[in-house]
């Protein structure tokens, strides 16, 4: 049986979307303080080193339901007692192009993260469609 173009580009999209979404699910340290909030990304700063963080490192600013401002953070160096949420590179990456893709087309995402120190550690990102 011969399949189409349009209906594999679908099935690759879907792989694709499911993939992003456990390795950012299996990467994460599990804790019982971590929460989720619907937003919409408003500004990603890649390699930041405010607040004391080392590059490579991304922060996502959101706007929630609510209309609350939000700041959302994933490094590769995070100490003191938040070391656990500490994120690789490819980790970061998929976070990185899940809220550029949100941004871009306006959709919101689901962002998991883990109050820790004062700040959100990201801990995995979806996007709604």
């Amino acid at each position: 049986m011969k399949t189409s173009n349009s209906v594999k580009g679908i099935t690759r999209l879907g792989a694709a979307l499911a993939a992003a979404v456990v390795v950012a699910s299996s990467s994460s340290p599990a804790a019982a303080a971590s929460s989720h909030t619907s937003a919409t990304v408003t500004l990603i700063t890649q390699n930041g080193t405010n607040a004391g963080f080392g590059s490579p490192g991304i922060f996502i600013n959101a706007t929630n339901a609510a209309g609350q401002g939000l700041t959302f953070v994933a490094s590769s160096t995070v100490g003191g007692t938040c070391s656990a949420h500490a994120q690789n590179v490819d980790t970061m990456k998929s976070f990185l192009s899940v809220a550029q893709s949100a941004l871009l087309s306006g959709k919101k995402v689901n962002i998991y993260y883990n109050p820790c120190g004062g700040f959100n550690y990201i801990i995995g990102i979806d996007l709604l469609l």
